[in-house]
């Protein structure tokens, strides 16, 4: 009978480290472009985006509610422009 590594074996097989919380672990992690808004937290939004299979409004509301750089108000005007958007898709 042949042997069928489990998803987590084959990423490992292809170089994607998961640690015990099952978030991917790579270099990218380590290498934020200017600043360290999201690099700073043990799990960044793109993990949790990826988690909950998010679309890419719904990543992006998220990122803005997350983040600490500079003028919160911006960042939570920027989210509701993306809910807005995702709000006319869906009616």
């Amino acid at each position: 009978m042949a042997y069928n590594p489990t998803q987590r074996e084959v990423d490992e097989m292809n170089g994607l480290n998961v640690n015990s919380d099952n978030v991917y672990v790579t270099p990218s992690r380590n290498n934020q472009v200017a600043g360290d808004h999201y690099s700073k937290y043990e799990v960044q939004v793109w993990d949790i985006i990826l988690m909950y299979k998010l679309d890419y409004f719904e990543g992006n509301m998220l990122k803005y509610l997350l983040r600490s750089k500079g003028d919160r108000k911006e960042d939570l005007l920027k989210l509701k422009h993306y809910l807005d958007k995702k709000l006319e898709g869906t009616l």
